[in-house]
């Protein structure tokens, strides 16, 4: 079986940040698509570059 991964890039974290009234909705948002990922044997991958990008931009992330 081929490995599963998803990128993220920056427009993904602005995209979903402008989606959610509070940094707890975020929050829990990614956490319930981390067990979902982890649940489907999906590895999700954030450069180091898109880390950067939103070091500080949210304290949900």
């Amino acid at each position: 079986m081929n490995p599963r991964v998803v990128i993220f890039d920056t427009n993904f974290f602005l995209g979903t940040r402008s989606t959610f009234r509070s940094d707890a909705e975020m929050r829990d948002f990614l956490l319930d698509l981390e067990t979902s990922f982890n649940e489907n044997g999906i590895r999700p991958v954030i450069p180091a570059r898109v880390l950067g990008e939103i070091d500080g931009f949210s304290g949900a992330l």
